[in-house]
């Protein structure tokens, strides 16, 4: 769901804390990873992707934790502000594509769809 327009539209404030198309599976990824330790270890995680003073949607560089595979999984996990910004963009074009989306000043029941 998050196609070229997503990429090409970025809001954050540095270029180093970008989603980017090349790494965006990754990142994906590392935050379901993040979700499983949370679920099956209870290792905390919100004050390192929790929104802060800055708008970065990746980390800006390795973070220090004391567990090294911990800082590798937030390093290529999105920030809250990150994980906002996909769900913001991806979830109306889903729904849209299941037709339980219509965007607004468009009629879901016109002949052409």
């Amino acid at each position: 769901m998050c196609d070229g327009s997503f990429f090409d539209r970025p809001e954050a404030t540095a270029e180093r804390g970008l989603l980017k198309a090349d790494s965006f599976r990754d990142s994906v990824a590392a935050a379901y990873d993040l979700r499983s330790r949370y679920v099956h270890t209870g290792t905390p995680f919100g004050n390192w992707i929790g929104p802060g003073s800055t708008y970065h949607e990746t980390q800006l560089g390795l973070p220090v934790t004391g567990d090294k595979e911990l800082g590798r999984i937030l390093a290529k996990a999105p920030t809250y502000v990150g994980l906002e910004r996909v769900t913001r963009h991806a979830l109306p074009r889903f729904a849209q594509s299941h037709g339980a989306y219509v965007e607004p000043g468009r009629s879901g029941s016109d002949e052409n769809g």
